[in-house]
This record gives C-alpha cells, structure tokens and sequence, in this order.
C-alpha cells in the first residue's frame, strides 16, 4: 500500500494532465482523471521500444508495468474492423457481389426467350409457353417410344453439350459461364477484404477492377452472340416459324437476358469504383 501510494503522488505531482510524453523512453503515458488515478489504471503502449527503459521508469511500481501490460489491451477497449477498404470499396464489394449473384442465376435459370408452342393433342386453340436459355430449356416437346409427341413440362438442360441446338449458343454458354465465374471470383475477394486486413492494396484493386471489366466484355459479347442462334428449329417452332438470326418472330426476350444486361452495367461501375477502393498504397503493409 505504502508503495501505490508513493507511486500515485509521484503521477499526481509530475502529470497533472490526461497524457504526456515520458522523456527518453518513448513511451505514451494515458491516464484516467487524477481523482481515480492508480497504477492499474495505466495504460502504456511501447512502439518499438525497450521494455527495459519501462523497469527503469518506475521503480515504484515494477510489478504493475510489466511486458503483459505493454502487449495485452484492455478487452474493454473497442478495436476498429481490420480492413484497408475505403468507404467506396465497402459499397463497391457490395455491388460486385450482388452483380455477380444476378448474373450466375441468371446464367443458370433459361427465361432468356420466351415462346409458345401449340397443342399436340389436337387441340390447337390451346398454346403452351416454352423457355430457352443457352443450355436449359423449359416445357419442350419430346417423342414417346410409341411416337406420340407430349409437352414435357419441366425444365432441364440439354443431354450433351452438342445437342445445344445451335453454335453461337454454345458459344454464349462459355462467355457468359466464364464472364459469371469470373465475377464471383473477385466478388468474394473484395468481401473478404471487409474483413481482413491487406488483402487488397491500391494496386490489387485495380487489377480486380480490370478483371470485372474483362468479365463485363465477355459477357456482353455472350449476349449479342445468343440471338445468331434463333434460327435453329426449336426456335422457329416456338417463335411462330419466322424467327432468324436476330429476328425474334413471335417471341419476346425474357427477364434472364434482361438480368445479364443489367449486371454488365453494374460491372462497368464496379470497375470505376475500383480505382478508389483501397487506402492502401502499393508495397506498404500495416503492422
């Protein structure tokens, strides 16, 4: 006790303010208010000092000022969320994960075209909506082993690959597949990075930003290529048989194509976004 008390009047008499710098130690000094002043309420914070400079400093209280308490904060303490991400870059990783989201459902979900297809059971007043993607389709006419024709009303994908009733369609499906991968991939990146701190820098962000520019080229070269293929069969069946390369006929595009659309516009502004999402310069890292 006799100690504390000599260590507290030592403070009181030297430090009548909240901080000061202690000479030739290099140590920051924070106190409380000086009514409740005592040696636990310390908080001492040594950058790259020596720890024998802080035994030397007070020799009145060498138990208290310790290694332990240079090196563990106070759990009390509020920590700031680790992440070299501007407030630009927080809603432009927002952005990329949503565009990216849209534009892999949309992928995915075939309500690119929409058309009709007629009865086959003799009763031609009564149509059927059909839907096309680049390699799912929706309510399609198969043959029975008796050779009936009936609507198949479900959706599903193509047998093979090569069944895809056109070329320029398998080409959409690589573009946009991969343009839609790729968009993920930096999406999740720059969550991360709204987590962890130094994942991405001035420079990475750039990268990232030409990524998502690559990623918007591909798809948008995906989507002008898909309407080269309306004029397979299939198509020309459910567009009323007038349908041609980049002639819809009785068909309508459907709100997948539209999506796709839509998110190579949020790309295009997820890459401007990307030159100001990072704090942090090139080749330096937080310690």
């Amino acid at each position: 006790m006799k100690k504390q008390q000599l260590f507290k009047n030592y403070i009181l008499t030297r430090f009548s303010y909240k901080a000061a710098l202690i000479p030739n130690s290099h140590l920051l000094v924070q106190m409380a208010p000086a009514t409740t002043i005592t040696s636990r309420r310390l908080q001492l914070r040594l950058p790259l000092g020596n720890y024998s400079q802080l035994q030397s400093w007070s020799p009145f209280c060498s138990r208290c000022l310790t290694k332990t308490h240079v090196l563990n904060p106070s759990p009390h303490q509020p920590h700031p969320m680790a992440t070299s991400l501007t407030g630009t870059g927080v809603v432009w990783a927002l952005i990329s994960l949503v565009s990216a989201a849209l534009a892999s459902t949309a992928f995915y979900l075939p309500y690119w075209l929409h058309g009709t297809l007629p009865s086959f059971n003799n009763n031609t007043s009564k149509t059927h909506d059909v839907y096309f993607g680049s390699f799912r389709r929706c309510n399609y006419p198969k043959l029975t082993p008796q050779g009936d024709i009936v609507l198949v009303a479900e959706c599903g994908r193509y047998t093979t690959f090569s069944h895809v009733p056109s070329v320029s369609w398998q080409v959409s499906t690589v573009l946009v597949g991969g343009a839609s991968a790729v968009a993920l991939l930096v999406a999740f990146t720059a969550v991360m990075a709204c987590c962890v701190t130094d994942i991405i820098n001035q420079s990475t962000a750039r990268a990232a930003g030409l990524v998502q520019l690559v990623a918007a080229v591909l798809m948008c070269v995906g989507l002008v290529i898909y309407p080269n293929g309306w004029h397979a069969r299939e198509v020309r069946e459910a567009c009323g048989g007038v349908s041609e390369a980049f002639v819809l006929g009785t068909c309508q595009l459907s709100y997948s194509y539209y999506t796709m659309c839509g998110t190579v516009v949020t790309l295009l502004i997820c890459v401007c976004m990307s030159l100001k999402a990072s704090r942090v310069k090139s080749g330096s890292y937080r310690i």
